[in-house]
């Protein structure tokens, strides 16, 4: 952390970062921008002036980050509450698909199948029977 930054207007997240400046967050006018190498990995940190264009402090932006259930109780309806839960739930659908097994598709002319790599041997030779392969 540069120390000449205050931490609760600075992030290394870059999705916070990005929020922040959609919501019309000025950039900290000494620089929006560090750079730094720690233990062989390049970090980016993104920097924040103390109030968004429409006076609120973005200190209780990056707080509420943090605490997102608490951000979104006492205000439903912020928009900044609208990006965090938009956030969980990619992140929720994404996990979702990991969590799924993989499914290979497979192509012979007109026909196309989608295999379960998890379904029963004699499941997957059905299917493969039917395609042709």
């Amino acid at each position: 952390m540069d120390p000449k930054y205050s931490p609760s207007l600075s992030t290394t997240d870059p999705y916070l970062a990005g929020f922040l400046a959609s919501y019309y967050v000025p950039p900290d006018p000494r620089g929006f921008e560090t750079s730094f190498n720690h233990e062989g990995r390049t970090l980016r940190q993104w920097h924040f002036s103390p109030h968004t264009k429409t006076g609120e402090q973005t200190a209780a932006l990056t707080q509420g980050w943090k605490d997102p259930g608490a951000f979104n109780a006492a205000d439903p309806l912020h928009p900044f509450s609208f990006y965090m839960v938009a956030l969980q739930n990619a992140k929720a659908l994404l996990q979702r698909c990991a969590d799924r097994s993989p499914v290979y598709l497979i192509e012979k002319g007109p026909k196309i199948a989608l295999v379960d790599t998890h379904a029963p041997r004699g499941v997957q030779d059905t299917i493969l029977q039917k395609l042709g392969v």
